[in-house]
């Protein structure tokens, strides 16, 4: 399991440690103190070497399309927009330490008019003495000073008993690509957005793992903590694009879509639980689309599969409602539960506070603001 999670230069966050993780954290604080941020730093530690990460994690903030004639949504995750500054994420697990480095690299391209010309335009890249050098010129690392034309970024990835990975990704036309090389101690992760309610072809090649697998009940006990009238979710064809089902005892199964944000969401989550079946699940606020009614079941059948899992629960809320489902679901395995405040000042320091079952538990009870 994850311990503790240590950020450098990392979008808005010069520098965090945060400590003491449980089965479930949950990450509270205002608009814009730094919750996503500090999800987003551990989908990209959890995942080292893969550009489709960060390319995800840039599409899901709406920075629009990250190719080589626009840098700047993977500039994005640099501190201060400078990729001069490299992001420095490490994580302490049960078998020790890991540490993932990532580099901004320049184009430097002199051409026969005096025109500089981008590496990411030609996207072949080979690892060579000094260096990732291009076929038809040299990318630079830079250390401190700003990368002027962010052409690509290199990943350094060492993990608990001292292994070092390398990859290195190029911004080309058609957006980020990486040579993603072999590095086989990283946590793995599923990443659910806040705004993302449900993504249907991803969602239907999980329940068809599912079925295969005979997973369909620990599926539907997240579901159905939604919608308990729900008896299954099924994959099916509609202008030759996939559709989900839903049997919810109507004379003809309803497309999920039709029965809310929050059934939606409830099925992206459990699609992540039970189907990728991760070390660590995130989601950015976990109480959208959702009722105050259910969340107590909800809590309860997320908190019984990350068991049967070995899995932990990275997540953000801003929802009392939510944060008090949680403390009574969790009654019972007060451990498992770990409430962490997020803080920006107003010089831009971000800080962390960790409470623990009890303290949120007294919060709860006494009508106590921690959120």
């Amino acid at each position: 399991m994850l311990k503790s999670l240590s950020i450098d230069n990392f979008r808005g966050i010069k520098h965090l440690k945060i400590g003491n993780f449980s089965r479930v954290n949950i990450f509270v604080g205002g608009n814009g103190s730094g919750k996503t941020t500090v999800l987003e730093a551990l989908a990209v530690l959890a995942s080292p070497g893969d550009p489709h990460m960060l390319s995800k994690l840039a599409m899901w903030r709406d920075m629009g399309p990250m190719n080589s004639q626009i840098d700047y949504p993977l500039r994005s995750f640099f501190f201060e927009l400078n990729a001069g500054r490299e992001i420095t994420l490490s994580a302490v697990t049960d078998a020790g330490t890991q540490r993932l480095a990532v580099t901004g690299l320049q184009a430097n391209i002199s051409q026969p008019n005096g025109a500089e010309s981008s590496l990411a335009m030609s996207g072949v890249i080979s690892q060579g003495v000094n260096g990732p050098v291009s076929s038809s010129g040299r990318i630079e690392e830079l250390s401190g000073a700003d990368v002027n034309n962010l052409a690509g970024v290199s990943y350094q990835f060492v993990d608990e008993i001292g292994e070092t990975a390398t990859a290195t990704a190029s911004l080309i036309p058609m957006g980020l690509q990486g040579m993603v090389r072999t590095v086989r101690r990283g946590l793995g992760v599923f990443y659910i957005q806040g705004r993302r309610a449900n993504s249907v072809a991803e969602t239907a090649e999980a329940i068809t793992r599912i079925t295969e697998s005979g997973d369909e009940e620990e599926f539907l006990r997240i579901i159905r903590a939604i919608e308990p009238r729900c008896r299954s979710v099924q994959v099916g064809l509609l202008g030759g694009q996939p559709i989900l089902f839903a049997d919810v005892g109507k004379m003809k199964r309803l497309s999920i879509s039709l029965l809310g944000d929050g059934f939606c969401r409830a099925c992206l989550i459990a699609t992540g639980l039970v189907a990728a079946a991760p070390k660590i699940t995130i989601v950015d606020d976990i109480d959208a689309g959702l009722h105050h009614t259910v969340m107590e079941n909800f809590w309860r059948a997320i908190l019984r599969i990350c068991h049967r899992r070995d899995m932990q629960l990275f997540c953000s809320s801003h929802s009392d409602e939510m944060l008090r489902a949680a403390v009574t679901a969790l009654t019972e395995s007060p451990d498992d539960l770990k409430l962490f405040r997020i803080d920006k000042s107003q010089d831009g320091h971000v800080s962390a506070e960790n409470y623990d079952f009890i303290h949120a538990q007294t919060a709860s009870n006494n009508g106590i603001e921690v959120r």
